[in-house]
């Protein structure tokens, strides 16, 4: 008993030691709130950008999907423009020697066909443009759309989104020859006809939180999509994508 006696707690010590348990734990609260705090930020921000980035590519893509339609039927023209090209030199070589009858009815029938070919052609390059300024539009309204919705389920932070409006595009083909005039894909073509979308978005922790954790958060993000050939087909292509994602 008195061996037991000999080794009990004082219990001033024990006290002591509680006391330097609490002053300890709460010296550490803030930053062990924090450092949850930071976790489940960083979880909830990579869920955000995948939502926003799949609503900007999925909806660029099927923009592409039928600007390539367009594109092909475009390039498929060449050969029956080689044809007239062809036929309307020889008509007019004619119409110039002999300058008969016939062979300026023959010069005029062709020009006729020329002028309704090219006629073609620029209503599938027209097409094609107004089906990227559609889709431009449709991406943006569907970025912020989708980025309004994700970033408000993100509890704890406020949030401000902004999506510039991109510059309208055209097909990215170029003419060669006089009249009808071939198209053809313009050099780095990919870069040239890819469709762009950025977006900007700044969070910021709720004043409640600002003991525990810090910050202005702003990220800048963007998604593109091209065409690239496939054997006969143009089909979408995702570009690589460069972002900046910083603290403030």
């Amino acid at each position: 008993m008195r061996f037991v006696k000999a080794f009990r707690t004082d219990p001033s010590v024990a006290a002591n030691n509680k006391g330097f348990a609490t002053a300890l734990i709460l010296a550490l609260l803030p930053a062990l709130v924090g450092a949850v705090l930071v976790t489940f930020a960083i979880v909830s921000f990579v869920q955000v950008e995948a939502r926003i980035k799949y609503a900007c590519r999925n909806t660029l893509i099927e923009g592409q999907s039928k600007v390539a339609v367009h594109l092909e039927k475009l390039l498929a023209m060449n050969p029956q423009a080689l044809i007239l090209r062809a036929q309307l030199i020889a008509a007019r070589r004619a119409a110039e020697s002999g300058a008969s009858p016939a062979a300026l009815a023959t010069l005029a029938t062709i020009e006729a066909r020329v002028r309704v070919f090219m006629a073609k052609q620029q209503q599938l390059i027209i097409q094609s443009n107004l089906r990227m300024l559609k889709s431009q539009t449709q991406t943006r309204s569907r970025v912020l759309s989708e980025g309004h919705k994700s970033l408000s389920t993100i509890p704890l932070f406020t949030y401000e989104l902004s999506g510039p409006i991109a510059m309208p595009k055209t097909l990215a083909v170029r003419p060669e020859g006089f009249e009808p005039p071939t198209y053809n894909p313009v050099e780095n073509f990919s870069d040239a006809q890819a469709l762009e979308q950025s977006w900007q978005y700044r969070l910021k922790v709720v004043p409640m939180l600002a003991p525990f954790l810090s910050g202005d958060y702003r990220f800048q993000e963007r998604c593109s999509v091209s065409l690239q050939q496939q054997e006969l087909q143009w089909v979408p292509q995702i570009k690589k994508d460069k972002s900046l994602s910083k603290r403030l």
